[in-house]
């Protein structure tokens, strides 16, 4: 976008939250970035770190966290799951917009400048930045565009998109801290601690509904720190599937589960991926963990989630609060410094 001197001119007040639970070094390497970060003039910024009902010394390291481009806040959550700890931010939010990002990202310097540039057009209400993936290890050769959307790569190309019809991912989204008193909260059952997704996916096309406008912008920039952990075709299975799960439950939770898991449907899919694996395995090629094989995964997934019903996924996903030695570990006080 050229020089940044004239991006971000107008005045706004942000929010940038972060939920983290039990990983402390990943994220003092992401509030070391963000030390980094451009605060474009006239603009402030407060970083809010919720700490949902973490065992390890996260709390001290965002208590040793005293950066010059921005003020600091802790907040303890106790009830698991990352939806409980964005509702938690969003509560104690004080900007005008509301940066998502992760405790395993890295934003570019301009990230923020670029952010905040996005809404000086008042149609705008939600923005997605753009994701790239960083790898610690060399990123194997079957890894495809499916794989890295399901470690939250977002890439949509070179341009300014107005407006965006995807969804929101939270490793890099922001909303207007006036959409979300009118939007509602996250739903509990989603996400990380709870059925492993989907909680922004859910509240973007919630966004939508509502007739409240998204962009993208490529220029908002993170990259997303992948292990080798999830460098696996089993790895990949599994979150194929807890996608699949999470999605039954915004059908469920929208009042409308879908039509096509009767039996017939069911048997015909799975007589599909059975041809596909057979064929695979006369040519001696992989399927398992390929694009369709994690389709049909997925599938799966939704399936199985509306066969449970929303009655029993809710029993099986609700949220917990930690056991008496992690509250000892972790206490509920807040930190707040100064900027």
């Amino acid at each position: 976008m050229g020089d940044n001197t004239s991006i971000g001119s107008s005045e706004f007040s942000a929010t940038i939250l972060i939920c983290t639970c039990n990983r402390a070094r990943s994220l003092s390497a992401t509030l070391q970035a963000l030390a980094q970060c451009t605060v474009p003039a006239g603009n402030t910024v407060e970083l809010l770190v919720v700490d949902n009902a973490s065992a390890d010394d996260t709390k001290a390291v965002v208590g040793d966290y005293v950066p010059a481009n921005m003020s600091v806040r802790y907040v303890y959550e106790a009830v698991r799951g990352q939806a409980n700890a964005r509702n938690a931010g969003v509560a104690a939010a004080r900007g005008d917009i509301i940066i998502f990002t992760d405790d395993d990202v890295v934003p570019s310097h301009d990230w923020i400048v670029h952010v905040l540039d996005c809404y000086t057009d008042p149609q705008v209400a939600a923005v997605l930045g753009k994701i790239d993936l960083r790898f610690d290890s060399a990123p194997p050769d079957w890894l495809q565009k499916t794989h890295r959307s399901l470690v939250a790569e977002a890439d949509f190309g070179p341009d300014r998109i107005f407006p965006f019809d995807r969804w929101l991912i939270g490793a890099n989204m922001s909303f207007r801290a006036s959409v979300a008193r009118i939007s509602g909260p996250f739903i509990p059952l989603l996400g990380p601690g709870a059925s492993g997704f989907a909680d922004d996916t859910e509240y973007s096309e919630r966004l939508k509904r509502m007739g409240f406008l998204q962009l993208y912008e490529p220029a908002a920039r993170v990259e997303h720190l992948i292990s080798g952990a999830r460098l696996t075709r089993a790895y990949y299975r599994d979150v194929a599937f807890r996608l699949g799960v999470s999605r039954s439950i915004i059908l469920a939770q929208n009042g409308s589960p879908s039509a096509n898991f009767h039996p017939g449907t069911l048997l015909r899919a799975t007589l599909k991926d059975l041809s596909r694996r057979l064929r695979a395995a006369i040519r001696r090629e992989t399927y398992y963990g390929t694009d369709p094989h994690l389709w049909y995964i997925n599938y799966l997934g939704i399936a199985w989630g509306n066969f449970l019903g929303l009655e029993r996924l809710t029993r099986r996903y609700s949220a917990c609060e930690p056991s008496r030695k992690e509250r000892i570990t972790a206490t509920s006080a807040q930190v707040e410094r100064p900027r």
